[in-house]
């Protein structure tokens, strides 16, 4: 009741206070509750408000505040509380009720509970709202929070893919100077699992630690000790969650610190669905070096709801760098719904610089072919080099005990080629300060600087740690370790921990209390010092107190375990001066042996003893040693212990007594065994002194798993694994071998026995005795240990099996012990991961004696070969038990070989005897097989297999037949085009009219040959069948296997020969018939059977008789055929039908509209039929007479069938009035009129046998109506009456493709009278006929229309095309075979068949015609006018288009009119009037384009094609000629060199194809091309030819084609005879063009000479031209000579060089303007007309007289002069005259006539002389032969014409003219200025130059 009015009051305060609005949210000390006029009471809180200041990140804070409500109401309670802000969670415990306090105080209602956990540092600001059931009340809270010093971020994701399974790492740092231990990380919330650092290596593979929510140190190891100064990751938080938000912390405590360190978690999760990679890019960063490489895991996600299996990971562009490895492509990976799994690991190798940018693909299993696919972008930057730094420069020693300071500069060089921008640097450590860094410094390549200063603050305690200076450049990311040491050593005693030397000493853990020991007990404890210093440590001296004290120095170790340093002994002399320095890293190991001589006193004190170690640094190290000395001793008894051989499963035992000869008692404290077989059982602890006491039972079990010396975690596991149950262990049944397993067995079972020859192991242990006195007293035990000889087979060996096969074998188990043997039979567990793991292991040992490399070998061979041994089902995990001495059969093991290869595997038994035992399966597999050496049975034809033996004519060459399915024999259309038959000549028809049979089957030809089949395998081969072709049976398709005796049997590796007979039948496919040009029209109606015969007629017409068919499908009624046959509108019917229509017959073939040109030998019915059910039932309706009864009207009697279809009535016959049709139902007239016709007949279409079913029902007075369906539908219900057994009447024909399901002897014929018992035999087509009479069987006919008969081989065919009733059976089986296909089941037949078959239908008379069309456009007609197009084009081109280019181009750069009155003064008009006169031919393309390329190829053809001299390039100034010797211009160089001569194969191949031999070649490919005109024709002859010989090999009519080719024959020997007297021309005219061509170049020389010597003449007579007075004259008259002499060489050229010229007036404006001569010499000279040369030699004579006169030159010269002179004048009359020197003209046409016969008759003959015996349209070598034909003979012609042009003619063999110019003129002017004087100063008007310059153009 009281809760009831509470509630109450809560309500009705809320009620009151929402109706006068009064506000419930407060924030003050004390808040007042209700409104205005309502006193409810105050809310007060202590504090008024919370403030936490200088608080930690991720450190929880505590607060408590009270709530007390003054003068409130029993009603008011506090309900919850809730934060705004995440760094602020309060928690409330309300009380209800209000008490007040005894004293009057208020009541505390609530006590708030506040937890604050700043997530960032800052200022955090946020309230508290507390809920009452007055309101809300807010409480503020502030707080102000720095990072916490354990570096410890929060834990927040805001977008976290749902189901992605994501590990954040936790990582604390140790702020402090000593090693911090983390106690616990855990948390309370669910959905957070803690990992392990170490099981993190597991994540992201198939079996993904689950985790925990609390993590024990007994988990984390050694990463939960944090060294000073040192961060580590401590575990891994979890998460794998649906979407939705999650808050949480995870909570670590650290041992000896109160501070609670809660992470703070925020998770959100959304909901994603697909697969997701990470990382989303493979960033491989910067790598530095070529042989730096880094690799990323992948991992992948899968966040659908149904698993993927990743099929194939790879690289599109095959990046060498790039490697992929621990992906499975044979197998994929599996990845199961929301989990993630690490599928590749991913390397690049920095082996080529540059950036690299690329994806992998993954491919999925998804059915979209885009989503299946999906990008891993990768990226790379290969830069090599490196930042350098000074390693001195970063140690820092921190000096115990004193605050110090170092500042040292950072200096970093850039080794790399690129330069580096160092955007900044940091360092995460308080102790340093960075001072003197430029951010964005750049460092060129090569460069060092000092980037920054670097200040460590030492805080005076002892630190040994590494700081990391990180750097961020451009490139890479660099860390730079600076090093703080302290300098000490840190020491570790025997089984204690490492710590520092000095603190381990004030510690006491260097103190060594050694107890009591006995006189000369030599007494050891080991000790290593360590140097963990960056620095070298010196240790300086070595002091000892004790004479009893030694030290041994084991040796010294490097950090990788390599001795650096031997052994040897320390020497106890005090005070001893031994150094010993220390390395970084390196650890020395120390023996401290005590050895007391002498007892201590009794009752005296303990001897102590000390060692010290000082190290130069002044660190001091001592060692102290406690320990009593007593005399006496211990003895054992016996002093050796020996056991018998035994096994696993037999266990012995011995006791040891013991003596002790001291003189108090001695207490034994513990006993152990260095074997764990050996297992020692101490029976008592206290020996009395001198008496004998058993001490101990010793157990010799070799079931144990022995640990010797330095055994590891291997042996720990296989001690629980395999421990043997006699001793207590259990053997873990039903669990998985696995290889891990295995070999930690195979390594028990190393170190248990060392094998000897007898077959036993020696086992050597030692007990180990502790006492109070005497430590390590040790007894020697020996023990054999020999395995079970009866226990299992060795080997289970396997018969040959056959691959696929199964072999089963039980293993016999014999138990040799005396208690029950328990059973197991086992295989390894072999994952592919193990696999690759252990092949690698093994090929890296494999030269190695190791047996880890052995082991690993063997296991990974029995792996492969266990692939293939399985166990039985009822023996996996089955456990035997075998009584004592007993045995059993154990299995079975099943061997299933998968391959041919020998198999070998171990099969281990686990057993409680000897825990495993292995026993070796072997096996083979193999099988049979029959192959064939030989591959393929060919049946190489020629004529004489088809011709008698006395004539050689024939077929030829009928190709290869190979004995397989790939022949095109059958399946398509296409396989029968290739089928085609031999003709037969007319002889051959006259002997088959006579009764012989056709030429191909007078003579049957069978070839017969071997195929040899061999066993190759190991198991007998039995051959059961043979198909051939498809078809089984010894013979199909012409081939028979000869003594086909099935079954065969073929041992194993031996051979049978099949010999297989071929018998062809028909011709190659490749053999070409000519149509007939003739176009049949086959009619072709719509049931089966007209359908099949159609197209077995069709096939022979078209691809053997080689017409084109076409079909003709009429809609009408068959009696229209014959009209559609009179008409044209088709040409034969194959299969027609005589019953209802022998009127229409008559009547068409005896007005010859069509003829019967042949019958099938098939007889053809038509009628009424019923079940054979029914017959059975009622026997006498098979007779029409009962069918008139009105009982048996009823029997057939059916309302199925209201209506017909309008479908069956295609000739609208029933809308004629004598079918009087009612909705497609015939009615005969007495139905209509007298009685009611309930019975039925189904019939086809009304036009199929037209009436005559009619008619017999009408006439005979049947009570029948006749409805009308479709042949489907008539068959459907035909099916069902038969299915039913119900009663029916249907029209049925014969032959027929009957009804599916039902067989044909199912159908019943209603029989009517015969004809002969005088019934109305008289057949009409309407149904108001008078037929009664029973419709007899006839032939089904063959009808042609008039034209069809006279086509020869059509008529000849269809007289002879009979099919009968065993041919529609196999054409109706194959018709339902083919799923109703009339062509292809008619294919089938004819193959089935055979020409034995339809051979003798076929003649085939057709010629193959040359020409078949105009124009003709097959065979090799279009080769013939693609080599005629391609040689007019070549031609044309050659002649006429290259010169119409050449003369456009000429004109288009013509240049522009000149004025008349113009007049040349300038040198450049020279060298264009010689351009213009060289221009008679212009330079070729090629030359060109070698010029700009290479011009000293082509320089001398292209001087003279471009007409460029440099004789006449510059002026002769008289001035600058009379210059002191030094100082006038020498001539310039000529324009090329005088003659090019080329040796390389390069230089001449450019010579030709730069010369006029280019032309040849262009003229000789158009011969070519000609001469592949005429072979293209020949071949197409030869074709023809031998396709008429293929239509009729015997053939004899010797036509057109066969006397061509022999006029051909003719003209090869014509032109053998011919070709010697052309080869005589042409040798003898090139000789003669040779010689004259040498005496132009002779000449030439011989002008030169003599020029040289009249300058020599001239140049040697004037003595005085360095006189004062005259020396200018005689200067002056040698420029003269100087001009003239080269005027004259010039002129000799007159005429002869195209540049030149022939025109008097131009060649002397030539000579003016180059200074050669003067105005005045050319008028006098103009007068010489064409004698310029002769008339200027003469003013030489004048002008030596003149100077004779003056006395300038010497007079003993004069005759030497005018001989030179005349000489000179008749050598330049012979240069002249060489022109006219030619060779007679008649004999040169002669010569070029007779060659032109010659390639005449080649370009006919040779095609014929080469040509293979071929059909090929294009012959290579007879093209070749013809195109170097020409080039032989017209090329010598060519070069012939080209010397007769002379040394001049650019495109010949040519010289240049300028070459000679210019070099006799710079003879002329180096002699004439020899006795010139030199100049004394220095030339500046013309400078010596190093090389001839141009002179400038006047």
């Amino acid at each position: 009741m009281a809760a009831h009015e509470r509630h109450f009051r809560a309500l009705l305060a809320a009620a009151l206070l929402a109706a006068l609005h009064c506000p419930l949210v407060w924030s003050a000390a004390s808040i007042p509750l209700g409104a205005e006029g309502i006193k409810m009471g105050s809310l007060r809180f202590d504090p008024p408000q919370l403030d936490f200041q200088d608080e930690f990140t991720c450190v929880a804070h505590h607060e408590r505040v009270n709530i007390y409500c003054d003068g409130c109401h029993d009603f008011l309670s506090v309900e919850s509380a809730s934060s705004d802000v995440a760094d602020i969670i309060p928690a409330l415990t309300p009380r209800s009720g209000v008490k007040k306090n005894k004293k009057g105080k208020s009541p505390v209602i609530a006590i708030l509970h506040v937890m604050f956990i700043a997530q960032q540092p800052g200022e955090v600001h946020g309230r508290i709202a507390v809920s009452t059931t007055a309101g809300v009340i807010n409480y503020e809270v502030k707080g102000n929070a720095t990072a916490n010093q354990y570096r410890i971020d929060p834990v927040v994701h805001s977008k976290v893919s749902g189901g992605e399974v994501m590990h954040h790492p936790l990582s604390v740092f140790n702020p402090f100077n000593e090693v911090m231990q983390i106690s616990q990380v855990f948390t309370n919330d669910t959905f957070i699992q803690l990992l392990a650092p170490g099981e993190f290596r597991q994540a992201g593979h198939k079996r993904t630690p689950a985790g925990s929510g609390s993590l024990l140190p007994e988990r984390a190891g050694s990463a939960w000790k944090i060294q000073p100064q040192e961060q580590s990751i401590v575990g891994y938080a979890k998460f794998t969650l649906p979407p939705g938000k999650y808050r949480g912390f995870i909570e670590i405590r650290i041992e000896g610190h109160p501070t609670r360190i809660l992470i703070p978690v925020t998770l959100g999760v959304v909901k994603v669905t697909g697969i997701k990679i990470s990382p989303e890019i493979v960033d491989f960063q910067t790598l530095v070096s070529s042989v730096q490489a880094r690799s990323i895991w992948l991992s992948v996600t899968n966040l659908n709801s149904q698993p993927i299996q990743l099929l194939s990971l790879f690289d599109p562009t095959q990046n060498p760098n790039l490697q992929i490895s621990g992906f499975d492509h044979k197998k994929g990976i599996s990845v199961s719904s929301g989990s993630m799994v690490r599928f590749a690991k991913v390397t690049y190798h920095g082996s080529r610089e540059g950036a690299v940018h690329g994806k992998l693909q993954l491919i999925v299993n998804d059915t979209d072919a885009v989503s299946a696919t999906l990008d891993v972008p990768y990226k790379a930057n290969v830069l090599y080099g490196s930042l350098g730094f000074m390693n001195d420069k970063t140690k820092f020693l921190a000096t115990p005990g004193r605050v110090t300071s170092t500042m040292r500069a950072i200096m970093v060089s850039n080794n790399f080629s690129v330069p580096i921008l160092i955007r900044s640097a940091k360092i995460d450590d308080a102790s340093f300060k960075i001072s003197h860094f430029q951010p964005d410094t750049v460092l060129q390549p090569g460069e060092a600087a000092s980037l920054m200063h670097l200040e460590y603050t030492s805080n005076g305690s002892s630190a040994l740690c590494t700081r990391d200076l990180e750097l961020a450049t451009n490139v890479t990311a660099m860390k730079i370790p600076l090093q703080v040491y302290h300098g000490n050593l840190h020491c570790q005693m025997e089984h204690g921990e490492l710590q520092e030397c000095s603190a381990a000493a004030s510690a006491g853990s260097l103190d060594l209390d050694l107890g009591i020991l006995s006189v000369s007990e030599a007494r050891r404890s080991r000790l290593n010092i360590t140097n963990l210093n960056p620095v070298n440590v010196t240790i300086e001296s070595f002091s000892f107190s004790h004479p009893s004290v030694s030290l041994h120095m084991d040796g010294m170790y490097s950090p990788q375990g390599i001795q650096t340093r031997g052994s040897r002994p320390i020497p106890r002399q005090s005070n001893t001066k031994k150094v010993l320095t220390l390395q970084p890293g390196h650890r020395l190991a120390l023996t401290l042996e005590v050895l007391e001589k002498e007892p201590t006193v009794a009752g005296g004190p303990s001897v102590n003893a000390s060692v010290q170690l000082v190290t130069k640094r002044g660190e001091k190290i001592t060692i102290r040693i406690r320990y009593e000395s007593v005399l006496g001793g211990l003895s054992f008894s016996p002093a050796s212990l020996r056991f018998e051989a035994s096994f696993p499963g037999r266990v012995q035992n011995r006791v040891v007594a013991a003596r002790s000869t001291f003189e108090q008692p001695l207490q034994l404290s513990a006993v152990r065994s260095t074997d764990s077989r050996i297992i020692p059982e101490l029976l008592t602890k206290t020996l009395k002194p001198l008496a004998r006491t058993e001490v101990v039972r010793v157990y010799y079990d070799p079931a144990k798993v022995s640990m010797p010396s330095g055994a590891g975690a291997a042996e720990d596991s296989a001690r629980e694994l395999f421990a043997a149950s006699e001793s207590g262990e259990t053997v873990h049944w039903n669990t998985p071998l696995t290889l891990d397993s295995l070999e930690q067995w195979m390594a028990r079972q190393k170190s248990v026995t060392h094998v000897h020859g007898r077959g036993t192991d020696i086992i050597e242990a030692m007990l180990i005795f502790d006492t109070n006195i005497v430590w390590g007293a040790t007894l020697q035990v020996q023990a054999s240990l020999m395995q079970p000889h009866a226990l299992f087979e060795p080997m289970l060996a396997f018969d040959l099996t056959q691959v696929g096969a199964t072999k089963a074998r039980w293993l016999l188990a014999q138990n040799p012990s005396d208690s029950p043997l328990a059973l197991q039979l086992v295989f390894p567990v072999c994952t592919d991961q193990a696999m690759k793991s252990r092949s690698s292991l093994a090929q890296q040992n494999q030269t190695s004696t190791a047996p880890d490399a052995t082991w690993s070998s063997a296991l990974a061979a029995d792996c492969e070969g266990g692939r293939a041994f399985h166990l039985g089902p009822e023996a996996e995990g089955q456990i035997w038990h075998v009584e004592p001495y007993g045995e059993a059969s154990i299995g079975p093991v099943i061997f299933e070989p998968f391959q041919h290869a020998q198999f070998r595997t171990t099969l281990y038994v686990r057993n409680n005897l000897t825990t495993l035992h292995p026993v070796e399966l072997n096996g083979h597999g193999g099988s049979s097989r029959l192959v064939f050496p030989e591959g393929v049975l060919e049946f190489n034809l020629t004529i004489s297999d088809f011709a008698e033996e006395e004539d050689g004519s024939g077929l030829q060459n009928l190709g290869k037949l190979r004995l397989n399915e790939s022949d095109d024999l059958y399946v398509s259309k296409s396989g029968w085009l290739s089928w085609m038959t031999a003709n037969q000549t007319e002889s051959a028809v006259e002997d088959s009219e006579k009764g012989s049979k056709p030429w191909w089957r007078q003579r049957r030809l069978a070839v017969t040959r071997s195929i040899v089949a061999t066993n190759d395998c190991e198991l007998p081969v039995e051959v059961a069948q043979i198909d051939i072709g498809g078809i089984p049976g010894c013979s199909a398709f012409g081939f028979e296997v000869q003594d086909c005796q099935l079954p065969i049997t073929v041992a194993p590796r031996e051979s049978v020969a099949f010999m297989v007979s071929f018998t062809p039948e028909v011709v190659a496919s490749r053999w070409v018939q000519p149509k007939q040009q003739k176009t049949l029209k086959i009619m072709r109606r719509a049931w089966v059977s007209h359908e099949l015969v159609s197209e077995v007629a069709s096939i022979l017409l078209e691809n053997v008789l080689m017409y084109d068919v076409e079909w003709h499908r009429p809609k009408t009624s068959p009696l229209d055929d014959f009209r559609a046959l009179s008409l044209g509108e088709a040409d034969v019917n194959f299969e027609v039908w005589q019953g209802g229509k022998a009127e229409e017959l008559q009547r068409w073939v005896r007005s010859d509209s069509a003829e019967v040109v042949g019958s099938h030998s098939m007889l053809a019915y038509d009628g009424i039929h019923t079940l054979k059910h029914t017959i059975d039932r009622f026997p006498e309706a098979e007779f029409y007479q009962y069918l008139q009864t009105p009982q048996m009207s009823w029997v057939f009697a059916s309302d199925a069938f209201q209506q017909g279809e309008s479908f069956a009535d295609p000739g609208n016959l029933c809308r004629d009035q004598r079918w009087n049709c009612t909705d497609f139902v015939w009615q005969p007239p007495h139905c209509r009129e007298e009685v009611r016709c309930v019975g039925q007949v189904l019939h086809d279409y009304p036009h199929y046998s037209q009436g005559v079913m009619e008619q017999q029902i009408a006439n005979n007075g049947l009570p029948l109506s006749t409805v009308y369906l479709t042949p489907l539908s008539k068959q459907v219900a035909v099916w069902n009456a038969f299915a039913s057994k119900r009663n029916i009447l249907f029209q049925h024909h014969f032959p027929s493709e009957g009804v599916d399901g039902v067989p044909s002897s199912a159908f019943v014929p209603i029989q009517f009278s015969p004809k002969r018992y005088g019934c109305n035999s008289t057949e009409s087509s309407s149904p108001d006929g008078g037929f009664s009479c029973h419709l007899e069987a006839k032939r089904l006919l063959i009808v042609a229309s008039p034209a069809f008969v006279t086509e020869g081989d059509a008529a000849y065919f269809a007289e002879r095309f009979r099919l009968d009733k065993e041919s529609y059976d196999r054409l109706f089986d194959l018709w339902r075979q083919h799923d109703g296909d009339a062509y292809q089941a008619a294919c089938r037949w004819l193959q089935e068949t055979g020409s034995s078959k339809w051979g003798g239908w076929i003649r085939f008379s057709k010629q193959v015609d040359f020409i078949r069309e105009f124009p003709p456009m097959s065979g090799c007609f279009p080769t013939f006018y693609l080599f005629f197009l391609a040689a007019v084009t070549v031609a044309f081109t050659e002649k006429y288009l290259l010169k119409s280019l050449k003369a456009c181009k000429r004109w288009c750069t013509r240049p522009p009119a000149q004025n008349p009155n113009w007049e040349p003064t300038d040198l450049s008009d020279i060298q264009r009037r010689m351009n213009d006169r060289a221009s008679y031919t212009t330079p070729d393309f090629t030359s060109k384009l070698v010029a700009s390329r290479s011009a000293s190829f082509v320089e001398v053809k292209m001087a003279l094609l471009k007409g460029s001299m440099g004789f006449m390039s510059f002026f002769r100034d008289e001035e600058d000629f009379c210059e002191d010797s030094g100082r006038a211009m020498i001539p310039p160089q000529a324009s090329s060199c005088f003659r090019q001569y080329f040796h390389s194969s390069l230089q001449v191949l450019i010579y030709i194809v730069t010369s006029g031999l280019a032309n040849i070649a262009v003229s000789a490919l158009t011969f070519a091309l000609a001469t592949g005109m005429v072979g293209a024709l020949l071949a197409e002859v030869r074709a023809t030819k031998e396709n008429n010989k293929q239509v009729d090999p015997l053939l004899q009519v010797e036509d057109w084609y066969t006397n061509w080719l022999s006029d051909m024959q003719t003209v090869t020997v014509l032109i053998d005879d011919f070709k010697f007297l052309p080869t005589f021309f042409i040798t003898y005219m090139i000789g003669q063009d040779v010689t004259r061509w040498l005496e132009w170049l002779r000449t030439m020389f011989r002008v030169q000479g003599r020029l040289h010597d009249v300058g020599l003449v001239v140049a040697t007579s004037y003595r005085k031209v360095n006189d004062p007075q005259i020396g200018k004259q005689q200067r002056q008259m040698l420029f003269k000579w100087y001009r003239y002499l080269n005027a004259i060489h010039y002129l000799g050229y007159f005429k002869l060089a195209p540049s030149i010229g022939a025109s008097g007036d131009e060649v002397l404006q030539d000579l003016r303007t180059a200074g050669l001569l003067k105005e005045a010499e050319c008028q006098q000279l103009q007068f010489a007309g064409t004698k310029l040369r002769d008339t200027l030699v003469s003013w030489l004579g004048t002008l030596w007289h003149d100077e004779l006169e003056r006395g300038w030159v010497q007079s003993s010269d004069s005759d030497v002069f005018m001989r030179k002179i005349c000489e000179l004048r008749g050598i330049l009359a012979q240069l002249s005259d060489m022109q006219d020197l030619r060779i007679s003209q008649m004999v040169r046409v002669m010569m070029v006539v007779v060659t032109n016969i010659l390639l005449g008759l080649a370009l006919i003959g040779y095609p014929t002389k080469m040509y293979e015996d071929t059909t090929e349209c294009i012959q290579f070598w007879p093209l070749i032969a013809c195109y170097l034909y020409f080039i032989c003979y017209r090329g010598m012609l060519h070069v012939m014409f080209l010397l007769d042009k002379g040394p001049f003619y650019a495109k010949g063999d040519c010289v240049n003219i300028d070459a000679l110019l210019i070099s006799t003129e710079r003879y002329m002017f180096h002699i004439f200025r020899t006795s010139f004087k030199s100049s004394q100063q220095k030339n500046t008007k013309y400078p010596l130059p190093d090389r001839p310059q141009e002179p400038a153009a006047v």
